[in-house]
């Protein structure tokens, strides 16, 4: 009799087939269970540490705490501030360093950035680095700070850089006209900054870094100056007058139209003064109508007042920069120029002698001033001008006597009398009057003040034979300049 299976039950084939699905799904189990242990444990250390397999220029920096990031950072800064990269602006390549360039590696955002990348909310790994890291391209690029001289040493390299020009307006016969604007260029700095970031994180040093330009607009259109053509036109054509105390002055067409700001016309919509441009112009006509005034002289002897000094005139720029915007904004033809005193101004000066210097009499000569001072102690009992030595026959300077008078001298040397003369060095220098010729014939007062001498000290009539008098054999004799 034949055997029948019964459907029902299972067959060895169906067994197997069970069996091996139970050992997959338990290694599928266990190898996911792995890979979130894994990645948990991994999510748990980056909040501690950088996560593995990260390159900072050609640097390993994976499973670093943030103190180890920052030493290796500081180190590759001070490698690579010497490192030489090649640049190129349109037909232009050159060389620079980083330091000649004027930017470095910033240490703390550079470590920030190592720390943080590839993590999601700075913990969990992201899908990016994951593949970054299958690649093995997980490298992070190092952080530039620009110099605040960035820019100029970028225009300086380069030497390109266009300005934007504003349109304008030109006086052409009393007439306004619109000069059209230009846009200018410069190079993108940020681009370049990436491009920087990018070499250094490569290593690539020798690849060339393309430096790109971007247009610059203009702040002044043409278009926005035509809306207030007419007004200015208004302005420039007024002949305006400025009064100031007895005189006038006359602004010319070009003037009144350098007194307005049209950026600031532009953004307020009405016709709108430059304080700087009215307050230069009145400055340069200052000196029309300032009157300069006189210092008060005071003696740092005893404070005594040896001139009294005199009030000057000057111009108040601001108060007549508002009176001409006023004037210029109500169509007014003149605007008043406001002067006003300049009040004395005090100097204490030395008045040039030494009072009290010697006890008794005491004869003091200042050089500088040209001027003969006869003192009892401290008193002062004249001063007298003088013609002391020419540059080439200069007389000597010192604390000297009088060893020796004459009232009616004469040198041999150039045959000349010299009256009322006293002698303190030898009989080679000495005080006397105006030298006279044999024939009577006087040398003039005139020269009195400027030193023409042969080296002795002359007074005027009158006054030598006052000193003369006065003076004793033995009196002391200091002169200086």
């Amino acid at each position: 009799m034949t055997n029948k299976i019964s459907k029902s039950e299972p067959t060895f084939k169906d067994n197997h087939f069970r069996h091996i699905g139970k050992w997959v799904f338990l290694i599928i189990g266990i190898s996911l269970s792995v890979c979130i242990l894994a990645y948990a444990g991994l999510a748990l250390a980056s909040t501690q540490y950088s996560l593995p397999g990260l390159m900072f220029n050609g640097r390993n920096v994976g499973l670093k705490s943030v103190s180890g990031i920052s030493k290796i950072v500081e180190s590759e800064k001070n490698n690579l501030k010497a490192q030489r990269l090649t640049f190129q602006f349109e037909n232009q390549t050159t060389q620079k360093s980083l330091q000649e360039l004027g930017v470095s590696i910033d240490v703390p955002q550079s470590t920030r950035r190592v720390f943080d990348f590839g993590k999601t909310e700075k913990i969990f790994p992201t899908i990016a680095y994951i593949i970054d890291l299958t690649k093995n391209n997980a490298r992070v690029k190092p952080y530039i700070v620009k110099s605040a001289d960035f820019e100029n040493q970028v225009r300086q390299i380069f030497q390109q850089k266009q300005d934007a020009q504003n349109a304008t307006l030109t006086l052409i016969n009393g007439q306004l006209n619109i000069t059209q604007e230009k846009l200018g260029y410069k190079i993108d700095t940020n681009d370049l900054k990436k491009s920087i970031e990018d070499r250094l994180a490569s290593r690539n040093f020798s690849k060339v870094i393309t430096a790109n330009k971007i247009s610059v607009k203009s702040n002044v259109n043409s278009s926005d100056i035509a809306a207030y053509q007419g007004d200015i036109q208004t302005v420039v054509s007024t002949k305006l007058t400025l009064q100031a105390p007895n005189k006038k002055i006359y602004p010319k067409d070009s003037d009144l139209l350098g007194f307005i700001d049209l950026e600031r016309t532009i953004l307020n919509q009405t016709v709108t003064y430059s304080d700087s441009a009215i307050d230069n112009y009145l400055r340069s006509i200052e000196k029309q109508i300032d009157v300069a005034g006189v210092k008060k002289k005071i003696s740092s002897l005893d404070n005594s007042i040896l001139d009294a000094g005199k009030e000057g005139k000057k111009l108040d720029v601001t108060k007549s920069r508002e009176n001409i915007k006023t004037a210029l904004s109500s169509k007014s033809i003149a605007a008043t120029l406001v002067v006003t005193t300049a009040p004395i101004q005090e100097e204490v000066i030395s008045p040039g002698f030494n009072p009290g210097k010697y006890p008794g009499k005491f004869i003091e000569v200042n050089l500088s001033q040209q001027m003969l001072y006869t003192f009892d102690g401290a008193n002062l009992v004249n001063s007298f001008k003088v013609s002391t030595g020419k540059w080439s026959m200069p007389t000597p300077q010192g604390e000297y006597s009088i060893n020796n008078k004459n009232e009616r001298a004469f040198s041999q040397t150039y045959g000349l009398y010299m009256p009322y003369w006293m002698a303190f060095i030898g009989s080679e220098y000495g005080i006397h009057e105006l030298p006279e010729w044999p024939d009577g014939t006087k040398e003039g007062e005139s020269h009195l003040g400027t030193p023409v001498s042969h080296g002795c000290i002359r007074l005027g009539r009158g006054s030598a034979q006052e000193v003369y008098n006065w003076t004793e054999v033995g009196t002391p004799v200091y002169i200086h300049k």
